[in-house]
């Protein structure tokens, strides 16, 4: 590992692997590295046409790169690492090999981490946001090593648009929900859910029949970002409708554990 401006090279080692999120934390042992090092603050997610500056070394050189852009969308997104579908921001500012790990900025502070873009197009760049770098520290410094990254209720759902299948379900405005229609074997709600009911709230967020969640004002997200807020071993309550009978429960988060693994 090298400073910029720093000809010498310095020995990192790994602290922590967040799989999950594509984040590894490595470090310096030797204090010369840490010397008149400035550090950075994390802000918060930032907002649509924001500006940011991603900062890194495209293609392998050695001279340091500043790539401007603005923030296009906020959603969850489908991490290549891992398979998993995590808040990410979108950005118009090109993220090519060699730019990964390095910081986002947005009015001098770290907004998000550069991590990937899409081969096939022109423009469309993505930044792990700080909720996310935030549950991996968290994970480090409060819990368990061996469970750093997010957990999962561990059903498959549908969305409930149509008013004819919301009146079978015995969906009445203004209640509104997603319609589960698989309940893993080895997930977290197992022993809770059954095909065909009705999760209409997580954490007392009301779930729209687009399976979203109000977020930031008027901003929306899939309520899978309610989950990835949670640490695995937390406690998340679940509201949900059966034969239109209402019902609510706590159920400690779980692992992600797909019957047929990712790889």
């Amino acid at each position: 590992m090298r400073k910029y401006g720093d000809p010498t090279k310095y020995t990192a080692t790994v602290v922590a692997i967040g799989n999950d999120s594509d984040i590894a934390m490595l470090t310096v042992e030797d204090d010369v590295f840490w010397v008149d090092l400035p550090s950075l603050t994390f802000g918060e997610v930032p907002r649509m046409h924001d500006g940011v500056t991603v900062v890194g070394y495209p293609t392998g050189g050695d001279s340091l790169s500043l790539t401007a852009g603005v923030v296009s969308r906020v959603e969850m997104h489908e991490y290549a690492q891992s398979d998993r579908s995590l808040m990410a921001v979108q950005i118009d500012a090109a993220i090519n090999p060699g730019n990964s790990g390095g910081p986002a900025l947005h009015g001098g502070v770290v907004v998000g981490i550069a991590f990937q873009g899409i081969c096939e197009t022109d423009g469309i760049g993505y930044i792990i946001p700080t909720p996310v770098i935030r549950h991996f520290l968290d994970d480090i410094e409060t819990r368990d090593a061996h469970r750093i990254g997010f957990g999962d209720l561990g059903f498959s759902f549908q969305m409930v648009e149509n008013s004819h299948m919301a009146k079978a379900l015995h969906i009445l405005p203004p209640s509104s929900g997603v319609r589960v229609t698989m309940v893993s074997p080895v997930g977290s709600t197992a022993d809770v859910l059954k095909t065909n009911d009705v999760v209409t709230h997580i954490d007392g967020h009301q779930i729209a029949q687009d399976g979203t969640v109000a977020w930031r004002g008027s901003e929306r997200l899939p309520f899978s970002y309610v989950v990835a807020c949670h640490h695995i071993g937390d406690d998340i309550s679940v509201s949900f409708m059966r034969d239109g009978v209402a019902d609510k429960v706590s159920i400690l988060l779980g692992d992600y554990n797909p019957l047929i693994p990712f790889s």
